[in-house]
């Protein structure tokens, strides 16, 4: 009896491999080949990706901010106004910063709201951001080339020609008043952002002018149907000028302040009707 059984189980075992190796076939062989080619693959990806990275490295721009030397970092130190003031000097956004920088403008933000500090290597690019001009910071930025910075006396005679005061320019180019005021007395200079504002401005018509600084036409006085024009800051001046009146003198004669007569000449105001009227009478 146990050997019948012994016969059975070597039967079942026969025709097993048998019925295995028909279903089967030649799968062993086939797996072989699979994890050949797998390994192939493998091998031509990761020369592939050797060569991508290589490709990546070499169209991978210079460092938009240079480095420095060493010794210049010494005794480096900045304080929560940096950053602001170099955005400002430069114009720059905190994601136009951050792409400087090589970090996140959330990252930017937290450094400026004190959340957090820059580590030393953008404390170096920052010292090194510094010491750069406008036209390098625009070229790391990619920004378009504008035109060349406007002197002082540009920017006096533009704005005389346009017949506006300083303020009146600042409203017009987004910025304060304060800030025209020092580009005409030449302790500063417009960025490239409002160079560029200032070019637009020259080519500008009176109207369209107008239009953007919420008139529907110049600032006028005069009685009846006759209007004139405001005069501009140096048309005010050649006004007492011509009469012969310094600015104390031509103050007492309209009954106002010298400092009223000086924010005139400068742009910072405008004279009001009656005193319009009375500086346009010194002409005739």
């Amino acid at each position: 009896m146990a050997r019948a059984d012994e016969l059975l189980k070597d039967m079942i075992r026969f025709h097993g491999k048998r019925i295995a190796k028909e279903v089967v076939g030649d799968l062993p062989d086939q797996m072989k080949q699979a994890r050949r080619d797998i390994r192939s693959i493998e091998k031509a990806l990761e020369k592939l990706t050797k060569q991508v990275e290589g490709l990546v490295k070499q169209g991978q721009p210079e460092p938009s901010i240079p480095a420095i030397p060493e010794d210049q970092l010494k005794g480096a130190r900045l304080t929560k106004r940096t950053l602001p003031s170099v955005r400002k000097r430069f114009e720059l956004t905190q994601g136009e910063l951050a792409r400087l920088l090589e970090v996140s403008a959330l990252t930017v933000s937290s450094w400026e709201n004190g959340k957090s500090r820059p580590r030393a290597a953008s404390v170096a690019q920052i010292i090194a951001l510094r010491s750069m001009s406008q036209e390098q910071v625009d070229a790391a930025l990619g920004r378009q080339a504008v035109s060349a910075a406007m002197s002082a006396e540009q920017i006096k005679e533009l704005r005389g020609k346009l017949g506006m005061s300083q303020g009146e320019l600042a409203k017009l180019l987004g910025v304060s008043a304060a800030a025209v005021g020092q580009w005409e007395q030449g302790r500063s200079a417009p960025g490239a952002s409002n160079r560029a504002s200032l070019a637009q401005a020259k080519a500008m018509t009176q109207e369209k002018m107008y239009k953007r600084l919420g008139r529907t036409r110049p600032h006028t006085a005069g009685t009846g149907s006759v209007a004139q024009t405001t005069p501009s800051p140096e048309q005010i001046r050649n006004i007492r000028k011509e009469a012969g009146l310094s600015q104390a003198q031509l103050a007492k004669e309209l009954g106002i302040s010298v400092n009223s007569v000086s924010n005139w000449e400068t742009g910072s105001t405008s004279p009001r009707a009656n005193n319009l009227e009375k500086l346009l009478a010194m002409t005739k």
